[in-house]
């Protein structure tokens, strides 16, 4: 990531979506998957990375127009049709399933490219009814 944001820098560009996961830092209430299976046993290297990224952002990046987007598991399914929501600095959604089609994830990435409140901001996704 240092990379990809020192290039930006070079060239005058502010605005960066990156993804991350649900669960890169352990929250009370997460899910049993989460905190028993997934963290410990499968892909907790691969967490404790993407947290890392996110620290650097948080950090080291306040130039830089960045939302990371926190997905849960990632599915390579069609694309479902149902709202995408997003809670801000959440490491999960609580009621919200815990797999996403990778097409949904891109759709709600690309439809945040110029909304302001998603700026400097770790954003849990999931699906969800719209308020």
């Amino acid at each position: 990531m240092k990379s990809i944001v020192g290039a930006m820098r070079r060239s005058g560009v502010k605005r960066l979506i990156a993804v991350s996961a649900w669960g890169t830092a352990a929250t009370d209430g997460e899910p049993f998957i989460i905190r028993w299976i997934l963290r410990p046993l499968i892909i907790g290297n691969l967490l404790h990375n993407m947290g890392e990224m996110e620290d650097y952002l948080n950090k080291e990046c306040q130039d830089i127009d960045y939302t990371v987007v926190r997905p849960p598991g990632l599915t390579n399914q069609p694309s479902t049709g149902q709202p995408v929501i997003a809670e801000n600095g959440r490491q999960f959604l609580d009621n919200s399933a815990t797999q996403i089609s990778r097409r949904d994830v891109a759709k709600y990435m690309l439809d945040i490219i110029k909304e302001t409140s998603v700026y400097k901001a770790c954003v849990a996704i999931g699906y969800g009814k719209k308020n």
